[in-house]
């Protein structure tokens, strides 16, 4: 990440996600962050306290600035484009979004009481939850809360799983030559899955709340 012309605690952050999620909580010293910042220890601890809170600022600071993007979405677009926009704002930020599940799939420090709250805030789900639970209310007249947050899970897979394997090395090799990662074949994807979610929604096998 570029973290040129940015604030001593913007340069922290920076450079602390992309080093938790290279190497984990438990092999990433302040030491470290603060050389990669190009800033002193006494720093990091002036703005962090400790670096269990600089882990879970980093990560907050991930989670938030993804949803904020997607809650700038217009949610009066057809539920299937909502969603390919959704898609959008993951690929453009793709960095973040791989960062932020490396931090989570490696593991980390206890949650410390200054994010106890951040983990607990609104509907539970990924960043973009609620935006999403707008977009798709004028779709269903079904309201069993449980049956909205299996819908919103389901479309989150589809575009998780499909935005995290279209950029890996790995896929990208697999599938060139082919227009299996073009942006039509992938709105596809996304547009398809997304309407059978929703038609599965409204055909009201799930029990009244």
């Amino acid at each position: 990440m570029n973290n040129k012309q940015t604030g001593t605690k913007e340069k922290i952050l920076y450079a602390a996600c992309d080093l938790f999620a290279k190497d984990g909580f438990a092999g990433t010293s302040v030491r470290i962050i603060a050389k990669e910042a190009n800033v002193n220890i006494a720093a990091v601890n002036y703005h962090f306290n400790s670096k269990e809170n600089l882990y879970w600022q980093t990560f907050a600071k991930g989670i938030d600035y993804v949803e904020s993007q997607m809650n700038d979405l217009d949610t009066s677009l057809p539920i299937e484009d909502f969603v390919w926009e959704m898609f959008n704002v993951m690929i453009k930020n793709n960095t973040i979004m791989i960062n932020t599940f490396r931090m989570m799939l490696s593991g980390g420090p206890a949650i410390t009481p200054e994010y106890e709250s951040f983990c607990q805030r609104g509907e539970l789900g990924p960043p973009g939850t609620a935006i999403l639970i707008k977009a798709i209310a004028p779709n269903t007249k079904i309201k069993n809360k449980e049956a909205i947050m299996w819908a919103i899970h389901s479309i989150f897979n589809c575009l998780i799983h499909t935005a995290l394997m279209s950029q890996t090395v790995y896929v990208q090799k697999v599938y060139e030559g082919t227009d299996q990662l073009t942006d039509k074949k992938l709105k596809l994807t996304i547009v398809q899955h997304t309407k059978a979610i929703i038609n599965h929604l409204n055909a009201n096998t799930f029990p009244e709340s």
